[in-house]
Parts: structure tokens; C-alpha cells; sequence
């Protein structure tokens, strides 16, 4: 086996090494300056009083402010006389250094307020194009 093949080999190999340690680990630079990105699907609402919805989503950890590892996250909302449409967005702080995150889903919800009561509108996941049914909440 010639040098050449060895080395071509071994840059192999680790490339295999590196791509296997990517899907274990989402990894953030550090640039110190906040991303907003595509959102995670949702899978559940409920209605808590007149105008709010209760979204209910698999995220990252709760944190206050966007961390490496920890987003933050919001909805925009489009809402029609037949139809509320519901897109959630993350934010995520990213950092200068390289940062390994661990992918571990937890159980999140996020309060969104309507312009008007949901009534009788559909109620779909802006991302998915998926349409939801609406629990009845606290309120």
C-alpha cells in the first residue's frame, strides 16, 4: 500500500468519524450574535380564554434569552376569516468557538395571541401545511 493510499485511507475514516459525531450533535459558532431560523413542527393547541392559543411543540431546553444550546422561540401568525395560520420560528445564539449541543427533544408550549377569536377557522402548522384540532385549555 503506497503513502498516498494510507493517507486517502485515513482522511476517509475520519470524515466517517466526523459525520458520525454531526449526527449526534447539533454545533453552533460563536459569533455572539442571535439566528432566527425555521421553527420545529407543532402538534397540539389549545384555546386558553377569548384570543390566546397554546401551541404545543418537542424543542430544545427552556432558557430566557437564545444560548448556544438553549433556543428561544416564537410564532409568526397570518390569520384570515377562514383560517389561522401558526409558524413557529427559533432563535438560537451563536458563538465564535465551536459549541456541541446535545439533540434532546423536551415537551414545550408557547402562548400566541389572535387578533380575533379561532371561532370556527382551521387551524394549521405554517411549516408542515398540516391542519390541527383545537383543544379547549384553561380558560
Amino acid at each position: 500500500m503506497t503513502a498516498g493510499l494510507r493517507a486517502t485511507i485515513a482522511l476517509l475514516t475520519l470524515g466517517a468519524a466526523a459525520l458520525l459525531v454531526a449526527a449526534y450533535f447539533r454545533v453552533a459558532s460563536d459569533s455572539g450574535t442571535v439566528v432566527t431560523s425555521a421553527g420545529p413542527r407543532w402538534d397540539s393547541a389549545q384555546v386558553d380564554g377569548e384570543r390566546t392559543l397554546v401551541i404545543g411543540f418537542v424543542g430544545g431546553r427552556e432558557a430566557k434569552k437564545p444560548e448556544p444550546c438553549k433556543p428561544t422561540y416564537s410564532a409568526l401568525v397570518s390569520e384570515s376569516p377562514k383560517e389561522v395560520v401558526v409558524t413557529l420560528r427559533t432563535h438560537t445564539l451563536q458563538k465564535r468557538a465551536a459549541v456541541g449541543c446535545d439533540d434532546i427533544g423536551v415537551r414545550r408550549s408557547l402562548d400566541v395571541t389572535l387578533a380575533s377569536p379561532l371561532g370556527g377557522r382551521t387551524l394549521r402548522d405554517g411549516r408542515t401545511g398540516e391542519t390541527h384540532a383545537v383543544g379547549a385549555g384553561g380558560g
